[in-house]
Parts: C-alpha cells; sequence; structure tokens
C-alpha cells in the first residue's frame, strides 16, 4: 500500500543528516532511547514509531508538543498528531515481564507475542522488498534511456565535428552514470536476496535460541536497504550529466550554437530535492517533455505474456489503468507481486508523467478472469497487515437480454436459519472444549487450509471455511456427527459430511503432513530430542519411542477379514512415533488391523530411513518385544539373567512409557479414535492422520487438555504382543549391540 493511503507518512532523511544509532535495536531494549529510563506499564510504556524505533509514552508526549515529531534515532519525519496513533510494543513488555529467564535459556517452543513479532518482521521484509524492486524498476527504465540518449550521441558524434570533443565528454559522463547504475542494481539485488532470505528463516525458525541471531540479521539487512535506498533517492539521476547531456543533444540537432558552460545548473532544485518522488519522474523533470523518454505504447496480448520489457514498465510503476468519467478520470496504478498482475484501487489523481495507460475494462477482459488481479491492505493498530485478494471476473453484456429477461422466474425467496457464532457464545474453557483447540489455535488452522475449503461464492448461504473447520473438530472431539448438527448449526446432515469430507482433505495433503509430522534429521533437534530422552530414565541416544495402536473402524464392504484383529475387532492397526514431548514423530494408519506391527515397520519409510543410513549413526529408537531388534531398534531382554540387563530393562519400560501415554493423549483429546469410526477404511486413515497433525499444532501452541479428558485409553496392556522373530545376522546384531548399550550404560 503506498504511504499516501496510511495515517502516518515517513519522510526521508536530508541529505547530509546522520542520525544516531539510537532506539531499540541498539540500546538496551528495557530502556528508553530518549531518556534512558527503563520502560514501565504506566506512563513509561513502550511505543514503537513506523521507523521502526522505540521510545517510552512520556517522551513521544513531549516531541509531539513540538507539532514536528522526528525520531531521534533516524530523524524520519512522521506526520502522526495524537500518541494514541503510535502503537505500543507488546513485544517489549512481554521480554519485561519475565525478569527472571536468563539470557542464554533455551525453550523448546516459540511463544505467540513473539511469533507476531516475526510476522511483523517478515511483512516489514515484504514491504521493503516490493519498494526496492520498483525502485530497481526505475533504475533499469533509466539504465534503459541512458543506453538510448548515449546511442544518440554517439551517432550524432559522426555528423557534427565541431561538437565531437564535447559528445565525446558526456558519452564518458554517461557511461560512468551508467556504471553507477549498474553498481547500485548489483548491491540492490544482492539486498533483496539477503531480505528474501531473512524472510525464509523467519518462516522457518522453530526455536527460541534462534530467535536473537535472526532478528539481528533482520535489523542487519534492514539498515543495508536504508542504506541503498538513501543512496538511490540523493544521488540519482546525476543533475549534470542528464541536463548536459539533453543540451548537448539539442544544439547537435539544431547545430547552431555551443553548449553553454554552465551545462549543470537546473531550475527544478525544489522538486529534485524531493527524495520520495520516483526516479523517473526526476528525470522527465530534467529534460522536459513527454517526447524526450521512451513512451512507446503496449498491446494488452503483451501485458498478458509479460515479456521482460513489460516487466520493467511494470515493476516500475509506469503502467496504470484508466476509467473514463464524464467529469474526470480515475487511475490505477498495476504491479506485480510474485508474478501475478495486481490492479491497485481507482485514484482521481493523474500518473506521472511518461506514463503508460490502458483502460481498466479492457484490462480486465484481456487477463485470466481466474488470475487474482486486484486486493485489498487492512490493518489496525496492534495488528499485522494483511493482504485480501480479490479475483475480478468479466461477463461480456448479453446480446438478446430482453429474451434472458423473459426466462427469468419469480421464485420464493429461501428462509435461513441463523448459524451460530461459536466466538461470542463459548468463552476460552467452553471452546477449547468443544473443539480441542483455543480461538488463537483455530483461526490458525483455519487459515492453513482456507485457501482449499473455501467456496467459489457466497450464494445460497454458503458454508464458510471457518464453520467447515468448527464441525470438523466438533466431530473430532465426540465422533459423534449428530452432535455437530445439535449445535444449531442451521446445517442438513449430507451438508455436514460433505464439509467434514473437504476439511478432511486438506488437512491431509502431502504438504501439510510433512509440515507437522517429520521423523527428525538435524543435528541440532536430534541432540535435543536425545537430551529429553536421557532426562526421563537415564537412557541415552533415544530419538523416539514407537508402538501401534488400534482404531475400530465398521467392518468394510471388501476383504472384510483382514481388518479383523487379535481381539476379533475390525480396525485399522496405526504405527505411532513419539518424541519425550509426546509430538508425534512418524504414523502410518494405511494397514488393517490383522497386519503385525513389525510388518508395519518393515514396510514404512522409517524403516528404510535407518537402512540407508538417512538418519545419522548413534541413533535408535525403543520398542516393545513385538519389533525385531536392530542397531537402530532396541526391544527390552525377554529373559534377563543379569543385574545390568534387568536395569536396562527397567529404563527401557519407563523411557518407552511415552509413547503409551501419547497414544492416550491423542485418543483423549479426539475422541473420534475412541469409538468405532463408520466410514471406510480409506477416510478412516485420513481422519486419524488429520488427527495425529492437529494433536501437533495443539502440542505446538501449548493447548492443554481439559481436566475432564485426563482419563487413561491406551491399549490393553494384558494382551501381549506375538514376538516374531527375524532369522539371519541383522537380528543377532542387533542383540549384540543391546548388549554393548547395557553394559556401557546400565552395568
Amino acid at each position: 500500500m503506498d504511504t499516501k493511503d496510511t495515517d502516518i507518512k515517513q519522510e526521508p532523511t536530508a541529505p547530509g543528516a546522520e542520525g544516531n544509532d539510537g532506539g531499540f535495536p541498539q540500546n538496551n531494549p528495557a530502556e528508553c532511547g530518549i531518556c534512558f529510563t527503563l520502560f514501565d506499564d504506566i506512563e513509561r510504556r513502550p511505543r514503537t514509531l513506523p521507523c521502526g524505533h522505540t521510545f517510552c509514552t512520556s517522551c513521544l508526549i513531549v516531541l509531539l508538543e513540538t507539532k514536528n515529531l522526528t525520531c531521534p534515532s533516524c530523524r524520519v519525519k512522521h506526520r502522526t498528531t495524537t500518541i494514541n496513533k503510535i502503537p505500543i510494543s507488546y513485544t517489549i513488555e512481554e521480554i519485561l515481564r519475565q525478569p527472571g529467564t536468563p539470557a542464554g535459556a533455551t525453550f523448546t517452543t516459540i511463544k505467540p507475542i513473539l511469533k507476531n513479532f516475526l510476522e511483523e518482521q517478515s511483512t516489514s521484509i515484504d514491504s521493503a522488498v516490493d519498494d526496492r524492486e520498483e525502485n530497481m524498476g526505475q533504475l533499469e527504465l533509466y539504465h534503459t534511456h541512458l543506453a538510448k540518449w548515449k546511442q544518440q550521441h554517439d551517432q550524432q558524434m559522426e555528423k557534427m565535428k565541431q561538437l565531437e570533443t564535447l559528445n565525446k565528454t558526456i558519452s564518458n559522463d554517461l557511461d560512468q552514470e551508467d556504471c553507477r547504475v549498474n553498481n547500485l542494481i548489483g548491491k540492490g539485488r544482492e539486498i533483496v536476496e539477503q531480505l528474501k532470505a531473512t524472510k525464509r528463516r523467519i518462516q522457518d525458525i522453530t526455536k527460541e535460541e534462534e530467535l536473537g541471531q535472526v532478528i539481528n540479521q533482520a535489523f542487519h539487512c534492514m539498515d543495508e536497504d536504508k542504506g541503498w535506498k538513501k543512496k538511490y533517492q540523493e544521488l540519482f539521476p546525476d543533475v549534470k550529466t542528464v541536463t548536459t547531456s539533453k543540451k548537448i543533444r539539442d544544439v547537435t540537432k539544431k547545430a547552431l550554437m555551443m553548449v553553454d558552460d554552465e551545462a549543470g545548473a537546473t531550475e527544478q532544485t525544489n522538486q529534485l530535492s524531493d527524495f520520495t518522488r520516483p526516479l523517473m519522474d526526476k528525470v522527465q523533470i530534467l529534460v522536459g517533455g513527454q517526447a524526450e523518454l521512451v513512451n512507446d505504447q503496449i498491446h494488452f496480448e503483451e501485458l498478458k505474456q509479460m515479456k521482460p520489457d513489460i516487466r520493467k514498465k511494470v515493476e516500475a510503476g509506469k503502467v496504470f489503468g484508466i476509467q473514463e468519467n464524464q467529469n474526470d478520470n480515475n487511475y490505477s496504478r498495476l504491479s506485480l507481486d510474485n508474478g501475478r498482475l495486481l490492479l491497485h484501487c481507482l485514484q482521481n489523481q493523474p500518473p506521472p508523467h511518461g506514463a503508460i495507460t490502458l483502460p481498466v475494462s479492457e484490462i480486465i477482459k484481456t487477463l485470466n478472469p481466474k488470475s487474482t488481479i486486484t486486493f485489498l491492505e487492512m490493518a489496525w493498530e496492534g495488528v499485522t497487515r494483511g493482504r485480501v485478494y480479490i479475483r475480478c471476473s468479466y461477463r461480456p453484456p448479453s446480446v438478446n437480454m430482453a429474451e434472458e429477461q423473459r426466462q427469468y422466474r419469480i421464485r420464493r425467496p429461501r428462509n435461513f436459519r441463523p448459524r451460530l457464532d461459536i466466538f461470542n457464545v463459548y468463552n476460552d474453557s467452553e471452546f477449547r472444549k468443544r473443539y480441542r483447540l483455543d480461538q488463537q489455535g483455530f483461526l490458525y488452522v483455519t487459515e492453513l487450509i482456507r485457501e482449499v475449503i473455501a467456496n467459489r461464492t457466497e450464494r445460497s448461504h454458503a458454508v464458510t471455511p471457518e464453520m467447515k473447520v468448527a464441525l470438523t473438530l466438533r466431530y473430532f472431539a465426540t465422533g459423534k456427527m449428530q452432535l455437530c448438527n445439535a449445535d444449531d448449526f442451521g446445517l442438513s446432515q449430507p451438508t455436514i459430511s460433505r464439509a467434514i469430507s473437504q476439511t478432511v482433505d486438506a488437512l491431509t495433503a502431502p504438504h501439510i503432513i510433512t509440515r507437522f509430522i517429520d521423523f527428525p534429521t538435524n543435528p541440532m533437534e536430534i541432540q535435543r530430542i536425545q537430551a529429553d530422552f536421557y532426562r526421563i530414565a537415564g537412557f541415552p541416544g533415544v530419538v523416539g519411542a514407537i508402538d501401534g495402536t488400534h482404531v475400530k473402524i465398521v467392518a468394510p464392504h471388501d476383504y472384510e477379514e483382514v481388518y479383523v484383529n487379535r481381539k476379533n475387532v475390525h480396525s485399522i492397526n496405526v504405527q505411532v512415533v513419539f518424541d519425550a514431548n509426546f509430538i508425534l514423530r512418524d504414523l502410518v494408519a494405511q494397514w488393517p488391523g490383522s497386519v503385525h506391527d513389525s510388518r508395519i515397520l518393515r514396510e514404512s519409510g522409517l524403516w528404510d530411513g535407518f537402512e540407508q543410513n538417512q538418519i545419522p549413526a548413534g541413533c535408535y529408537m525403543l520398542g516393545d518385544s513385538g519389533y525385531p531388534c536392530k542397531r537402530w531398534l532396541l526391544t527390552p531382554y525377554l529373559r534377563p539373567e543379569r543385574e545390568y540387563q534387568e536395569a536396562f530393562n527397567r529404563a527401557h519400560k519407563k523411557t518407552r512409557s511415552v509413547v503409551e501415554r501419547g497414544i492416550g493423549q491423542l485418543k483423549r483429546r479426539f475422541h473420534v479414535l475412541h469409538d468405532e469410526i463408520r466410514v471406510n477404511p480409506q477416510k478412516a486413515s485420513k481422519i486419524i492422520m488429520a488427527c495425529g497433525i492437529l494433536h501437533n499444532i495443539c502440542k505446538q501452541r501449548n493447548i492443554p487438555l481439559d481436566d475432564d479428558e485426563n482419563e487413561e485409553d491406551v491399549d490393553d496392556p494384558n494382551v501381549e504382543e506375538v514376538f516374531q522373530p527375524v532369522p539371519g545376522g541383522p537380528v543377532a546384531d542387533g542383540a549384540l549391540f543391546r548388549e554393548n548399550v547395557a553394559r556401557n550404560h546400565f552395568m
């Protein structure tokens, strides 16, 4: 969004002004950068200016009394006039509320408020990237004009011998200016790549010990970006070079006068000193007249194909849509966002000099109706700015409109039952009890799959994505689809069933599964998991505890006998691997109940990963006697004969208990896994996988189980697994490795 549309305007630093490095990035974050007094929650609450620097409320009130709010750190001027328009820095307040946290402490998860801070940094980087890409588009257009002007001078030098010396001089100046532009473009590309890399680190961060490093890197990149922008605004275009070039070209064309010695003078100093003015506007002011600049019109098909030269013009902000009215015209700028052509809002403000205009109606007709071509940016105090994309479609007028109107029939209006607003009806505790997620977690899951489950239109009172997620979570929490309808959602049973199926399919997409359920391969993550397991019973090197659990299903129509398990119940045998924090690291839910646990493991990707050394050596899992003993899968001694073997079994049992407790938590959280799932096996497998993904989301967001759900629900401990030994060397090799572990650590 352009800065003119916002309430607070940033103005660049005047040439030659040097701001200090005060503010939050350099000083103590608990102190105001002006009065060096600790922040509090009364009169000195921390507030952050749009430039990113934070000061206390008292000092900002004093600055506002001068009616000229200038940041003491970077000297950027702001147009705000009241203290309430400067947002409070809740991030710093959250940090100050934790005085007992040591400086080097490590955490397993990131608090939501710190995640919001990271999202703010990501949004700032996105804005900087968009700004730099537009600036570089201006530079590339400027680069094109420089090349054309140089070509004109080279041609005139052959015809105008008397101006040869002057033409050579200005040609050298243009070469130097061109070199400076190329250097700035190259540096700009490097900064853009650094900003994008920093954004990727922010999105991939999982531990708070990396938070400080990432934030410092973000501040460093933003400082370099500000330096680049200052050079771009203050040094380009070179007034003397551009003005002299214009005068020499005029003299050469007319062949009537010599070049004035003071060719570098200009009278538009006030306009050129406005550093917020686009680069090509400054060049236009210097050369005068639109005929001097390349202003080739473009065709709609060229805009649709987005050739490199057209892309440069769009990125430079030189292509506008025009809507002609009787009194005046409205204009809309075109821009690119990740390859998508965006049409900005219409404004009653003429485009800059040299801009290319195309009718808005023709732009909409020419583009693909399925493409996102317009958007709306929304932001309010305390919330990260977001962008809502809108798809525009064009329907040409019918040739026989009267005939169509005659075909219309008067329909009786449909009556829709009022639907439940779950966010206002239930408090936090009731909401979590009914849907197993808090409201923030609910919205997080909805945004994760919104594009997939949203209806194309809102006709016929369409079911919203929020309602589809609510129906699915309610079904998972109770296992009773009828209770979803009992919540007065105003929906029929088939509609509820379709909504749940759509949501489950979206949650079990491959990219969602790999995002939330993944086996650790990163060395740092593996060390953390091994340390967590070691603290349970002193068992070293453990990266996971594996077991199988049965989820009952209705008897299927096909191959019904293979789904009967050892308890004579139809089920799906689910392989799960938990870490010490009860986070699912692997889940396989596609095998019938009659299949043994060991076979499921052999056919899984986990077996291949360990056997092919894709997982680092020295890592192993713990399993019960139903699994083969391997160098990476340790099972207990069936008949321990010595004391260290009994100690090994005790530590093994205590450590491996996390998988049984993890299964209990999973089934307590989602009761649909308790009872019989009355769908076909394929859909049941997706439901189990979706519950596993939601379980990990709850763990990542620290959403607890309710007190009334603490009843244990794991497999019957009295039913023993049947041990199926694997013949040959691998088992013996695993037994030898187990013996070495027992002797070295439990003897």
